[in-house]
């Protein structure tokens, strides 16, 4: 699930990067990183906040499989990945043109 998001999320910032100008492969690559890297990290930060076990991969899988609040935790903080690279493609400037606002 989280991989088919993160490519979903990198695909519309590619089609974004299109409009803009840019090249659209390098976007949608920051983008899966930045969603994998920002919810990598906020498991860590749950593991480390609120498990209280053994650190086998078997059972972390477990603990987040019957606490799916932490996974949505997880994912929100993915998305906050995306939005961070999506803030960056809109604060270049349009080169084509065709962007979201007229040119003045």
């Amino acid at each position: 699930m989280d991989i088919i998001l993160s490519f979903f999320l990198g695909y519309l910032n590619a089609i974004r990067a299109r409009r803009k100008g840019q090249k659209p492969f390098k976007w949608a690559l920051f983008t899966v990183l930045a969603f994998l890297f920002f919810e990598v990290m906020s498991g860590v930060f749950v593991m480390m906040a609120f498990y209280k076990g053994a650190m086998t991969p078997v059972a972390v899988s477990d603990y987040l499989f019957n606490h799916p609040i932490h996974t949505v935790f997880m994912w929100a903080c993915g998305l906050g990945g995306y939005l961070l690279i999506r803030y960056r493609l809109d604060k270049l400037g349009n080169q084509q043109g065709g962007g979201d606002l007229p040119a003045q």
